[in-house]
């Protein structure tokens, strides 16, 4: 399993490209102007797409997600509480403006998925996605939106595989970055419910998962445990501001 980053001009948000053993793809959180370097990388893989999951439903992480999804005709995933933002882009919080997007040549017309469901959690928020050999299991930490979803990406043993990969990666998209995390202070921000995931997130994953968030550096979760002093806050006296 191989994980392409791809930044976006748009805030610097982080479209993951998830590249599996066998030859599949699956596309995480396609943003502003990444839809061409996302098909750009896929061909020089040789890679056969097969999804698009998104961690929540603010445009700067959606916004190419129609046009991705479209073009190599698969499926786009999101939690059901963010995907009316998807479905109705008129409706979604935190919207990019219309004049910042002609800023970077973008026309602010977003291209919504043919093929678009909610993600299969259950009452708990926990999914189980797989595309070929990866495997996506996903859980609900509402907060930054009511849909802020994280992804466990792992890749199962092929033929003649002694074990799984051990290189499982953790997608966070904006609930938890590099010495930070997502705000709480936009349409469908909510602090209890994020201080509350940001507790189950620290309490849920190994030390030494590797930690891709939705902006800025990579990282690993025992670092964040450690030095993050938003996440420090969350876990010892109830708060992130």
């Amino acid at each position: 399993m191989r994980i392409k980053q791809i930044t976006s001009p748009y805030i610097d948000e982080k479209c993951h490209l998830v590249l599996g053993s066998d030859g599949t793809a699956v596309i995480v959180d396609p943003g502003v102007l990444t839809a061409g370097h996302v098909a750009a990388e896929v061909r020089l893989a040789g890679a056969q797409p097969l999804a698009v999951l998104l961690t929540h439903g603010h445009q700067d992480h959606t916004w190419d997600a129609g046009r991705v999804a479209n073009y190599f005709g698969v499926p786009a995933y999101i939690a059901e509480p963010d995907l009316d933002w998807l479905a109705r882009p008129e409706t979604a919080a935190a919207p990019i403006a219309a004049h910042r997007a002609r800023a970077m040549g973008v026309e602010p017309v977003i291209e919504i998925p043919g093929d678009l469901r909610p993600l299969p959690a259950d009452p708990a928020g926990l999914s189980t996605l797989a595309f070929g050999r990866l495997r996506f299991d996903g859980r609900l930490l509402p907060g930054h939106t009511p849909g802020s979803t994280v992804f466990l990406v792992s890749e199962a043993p092929g033929e003649g595989d002694q074990a799984a990969s051990s290189d499982a990666a953790l997608l966070t998209g904006d609930v938890l970055f590099n010495n930070g995390i997502g705000r709480v202070d936009l349409p469908g921000g909510d602090q209890a419910a994020q201080v509350a995931s940001l507790r189950t997130l620290a309490n849920s994953y190994p030390d030494r998962v590797t930690v891709w968030p939705g902006h800025g550096a990579i990282t690993e979760l025992g670092v964040e445990r450690r030095l993050n002093g938003f996440l420090k806050l969350a876990l010892t006296s109830g708060k992130v501001m």
